[in-house]
């Protein structure tokens, strides 16, 4: 999946995503469909990246316990 983020995505407006040194990108996929995330979900999460990084590969293979 290709996939982007800007500041136009930030979920708080003040805090954009350019005002970070660093971030990190997590995808989770939810078995009961929830936002909150529960016990079987599974996810994945990257190491810590500058804004602007491409090529970010996130292996979802994480099942939250």
């Amino acid at each position: 999946l290709t996939f982007s983020f800007d500041d136009s995505m930030a979920m708080n407006p003040s805090a954009k995503i350019s005002d970070f040194a660093e971030v990190v990108v997590a995808a989770r996929v939810s078995k009961s469909g929830n936002v909150v995330p529960q016990r079987g979900d599974l996810e994945g999460v990257s190491k810590a990246l500058r804004p602007g990084t491409a090529g970010i590969v996130v292996q979802i293979a994480n099942e939250i316990q």
